[in-house]
């Protein structure tokens, strides 16, 4: 069995946008810079009672949410998987998108979302950037592994 990595490389992570086909397809979505998030989160309520004897705050975990994922985009105005995403936006469109991780055979992370916001910039020395943030709904697809733990 080989060592397993401290880390790994993001470089070719891939993030797709769902054709709503049957197997759906998710073709990449093209010039994504940093992908930032899921920030998935579990809300909990305190079950601190009199009975549990001991002066510690106890806990239990309630509703589970996949949270928002932000990619900056390098924005080519006449790329059509750019005019998708702004197209879906206008339309408050649901749909599948999908981060594929890049060392892994396939192994990737999809939800359900929606964009709830986009920002545009047009620095004089930058380029044409927009970020865009998507927000989930429901359970996310987070395949799992066999790799052995460290």
């Amino acid at each position: 069995m080989g060592a397993i990595p401290s880390a790994l490389a993001a470089i070719n992570t891939l993030f797709g946008r769902g054709d709503g086909g049957s197997p759906e397809q998710f073709p990449v979505i093209a010039n994504v810079g940093d992908i930032g998030g899921l920030d998935m989160s579990a809300a909990s309520v305190d079950t601190t009672s009199h009975s549990t004897l001991v002066p510690w705050v106890t806990r239990i975990p309630t509703l589970l949410d996949a949270g928002k994922l932000t990619v900056p985009l390098y924005y080519i105005a006449d790329s059509v998987a750019h005019q998708k995403l702004l197209n879906d936006f206008a339309t408050r469109h649901i749909g599948n998108y999908r981060i594929t991780w890049p060392q892994t055979g396939g192994l990737y992370w999809q939800c359900e979302m929606f964009i709830t916001g986009i920002k545009a910039s047009a620095p004089v020395k930058g380029v044409q950037k927009c970020d865009v943030t998507f927000e989930a709904t429901g359970e996310p697809i987070l395949p799992t592994t066999s790799t052995p733990e460290p």
